[in-house]
Formats: structure tokens, sequence, C-alpha cells
């Protein structure tokens, strides 16, 4: 997985101090920029857009005494939804080929945006989201 052009850009931002009170972002950077390093022996990474949410309940919305934040928020834990399919694939395709896996969702310190702009599922948006068409 090549993230040398990410990996300037990461570094440029962290000694611009741009994380802010994100801390949790100066952690780890060498596993962060190279993923071989937080899970030996990682020559391929399997990036994947999955549709987690689930159409809130009819009633929630016509309830004009019911709120909600966000729809994310109003089915599970899209963490734990998202890692059960990422297991499911990972057990169907295992057997072709062969090694070993492990499933992150935004989890570990993975640039989980520079793979996903490089496996060709969309583009880094001014907002810093990876966009999809």
């Amino acid at each position: 997985m090549d993230l040398a052009s990410a990996e300037a850009r990461f570094r440029r931002w962290i000694a611009a101090r741009m994380q802010g009170t994100m801390s949790y972002l100066e952690r780890n950077v060498e596993k962060r920029l190279h993923p071989e390093r937080l899970v030996p022996g990682t020559i391929r990474i399997i990036s994947v857009r999955i549709d987690y949410l689930t159409p809130p309940p009819p009633e929630v919305l016509a309830d004009s005494a019911c709120a909600y934040v966000s729809r994310y928020a109003l089915g599970r834990d899209y963490h734990k939804t998202v890692r059960s399919r990422l297991a499911r694939l990972a057990a169907r395709i295992q057997p072709e080929a062969g090694g070993q896996h492990r499933a992150f969702v935004d989890s570990a310190p993975v640039m989980e945006k520079a793979v996903a702009v490089n496996a060709g599922l969309g583009w880094q948006g001014k907002n810093s989201l990876v966009l999809y068409e």
C-alpha cells in the first residue's frame, strides 16, 4: 500500500498542529503511515464502502415529540454493523486468499481516507471527508 503522498501531507499537518485537541493522531504515526508495522506481514488492504444506515422507524419521524441528533445514531452502532460485515467478507475470501486478516472500522491507527482514495472509492473533499459518486 503506497501512502507516500499521504505521509508527506500528514506529517506537515501534524507539524502545523492542525489536529487541535485530537492528540491521539500524534500517536502511532509510523503504524498509521505503514500498515505493515501495525499488522506485521501486511501486503494488501481491502477497502470497502458499506451502507450501514437503517431507515428510521416511520413512527419516530411522524412523532413531533420525538427527536434525534443524527440518523447514524438511530440504529445499531455502525462499528459493530460494519465489523460484522467485514468479518463475513473475510470468511468468504479467506479460503481462496489465505493468510490472516484484521478488520478495522475507524478503530485503529490507519489512514483509512488515504486508503479509500487509493482504492478508487472516492476523493477527499475540502471538508476532509471521502466523497463518493
